[in-house]
């Protein structure tokens, strides 16, 4: 994962590990659950997080150090919109 400007490392952390999840690239990834739920070094979006590299077509899960978790993950894929029926419809 590059380090940009958006995605400095937090202050108290000197390590970033991210691994490829295997989402297909036009679903979303979601961080479901987080073990143990009440660890207060694991905070979302500063110990943890979720990364999509476009030029790789990738989802990737990382984390930092002092986090560490057991995270559940789900691809999740883009719903069909409450009114598809009436929108295939009116193509007719």
């Amino acid at each position: 994962m590059p380090q940009l400007e958006w995605n400095q490392l937090a202050r108290n952390s000197t390590t970033r590990l991210a691994c490829p999840i295997g989402c297909e690239p036009e679903f979303d990834l979601s961080v479901i659950t987080k073990i143990p739920y009440d660890n207060d070094k694991c905070q979302k979006y500063y110990t943890y997080g979720k990364y999509r590299d476009r030029s790789e077509n990738e989802w990737y899960l990382w984390m930092t150090d002092p986090c560490v978790a057991t995270l559940t993950t789900h691809c999740r894929f883009k719903d069909v919109p409450l009114n598809a029926k009436s929108e295939i419809r009116k193509l007719r």
